[in-house]
């Protein structure tokens, strides 16, 4: 119909992706079934260039917490790159556990997540 669009390449996508959920506390199952679908997909990522992204934008916890929730609740195998930086970011465990407890709250309860997450961490 010639018209043209900008898209991004996915390993930018995956880390807006992890953002963006991330930023939400998780709260949406829906944000995590799009980073889980979007790593279902044959899609080429480099990881290199994700964690340089990641590291880059200040990205690095929002990605290692995703990718327990992954692990946890989708138990999809994550690349050595990925468990790496999991390793590192000490705080993408106990963030993840608190999505987790978010996803269970009702709509009204989500509302007083921020201020519970800002002081646990």
């Amino acid at each position: 119909m010639g018209t043209s669009f900008l898209n991004l390449k996915d390993d930018a996508l995956l880390l807006l992706l992890c953002d963006h959920g991330a930023k939400h506390q998780w709260s949406r199952t829906k944000w995590l079934s799009d980073v889980a679908g979007l790593l279902a997909q044959e899609r080429s990522f480099s990881w290199e260039n994700i964690l340089a992204l990641a590291d880059r934008f200040d990205l690095a916890l929002a990605l290692a917490q995703a990718g327990m929730l992954m692990r946890w609740l989708y138990e999809i195998p994550l690349p050595q790159a990925w468990l790496g930086l999991v390793a590192n970011e000490k705080r993408s465990v106990p963030l993840a556990a608190h999505a987790v407890d978010a996803m269970l709250l009702t709509e009204k309860e989500q509302f007083a997540l921020p201020a519970r997450l800002k002081n646990a961490v």
